[in-house]
């Protein structure tokens, strides 16, 4: 007798709960067995202006710096040359190698030598050609 009340009981209980479901497009519904697609927020280079070329830190890069802020300090010669500099108004000093790109407008560094070093841009004139610009910055002293 209670097997039989139990089987009603879940069976009435079935039945009233499929009454109250109505879905309305079932093919827009996700699929239960894949994970939700999230959207991306923005089309942002950086998420955070501490992550830079794939690695995070909160040290100061000469990368994005105009070249007239840009002062030179020293120069080490040898198998790997490198150039000390400095920005303006700042008092760490970097380490530029050459190939390096500085500047806001890509200046990329060809050469570096004992008077300082030399930065070649690829512009173009009013003609709609390409040409390249080449800039020296000698050591100055403090």
């Amino acid at each position: 007798m209670k097997l039989i009340v139990l089987f009603l009981l879940t069976v009435f209980l079935s039945c009233s709960v499929l009454a109250k479901v109505s879905v309305k497009n079932a093919l827009e519904l996700r699929d239960p067995f894949k994970r939700p697609m999230l959207k991306s927020k923005s089309n942002k280079k950086s998420a955070s202006k501490y992550y830079k070329g794939g690695i995070y830190t909160n040290q100061q890069t000469i990368q994005g710096t105009p070249l007239n802020k840009i002062k030179i300090v020293g120069v080490m010669l040898g198998k790997n040359r490198r150039a000390l500099a400095k920005i303006e108004g700042n008092t760490n000093i970097f380490i530029v190698q050459e190939g390096q790109v500085l500047g806001l407008d890509g200046a990329v560094v060809k050469g570096i030598l004992p008077a300082g070093i030399v930065l070649v841009e690829k512009i173009k004139n009013v003609y709609d050609d390409f040409e390249y610009l080449e800039t020296l910055i000698p050591i100055e002293s403090e």
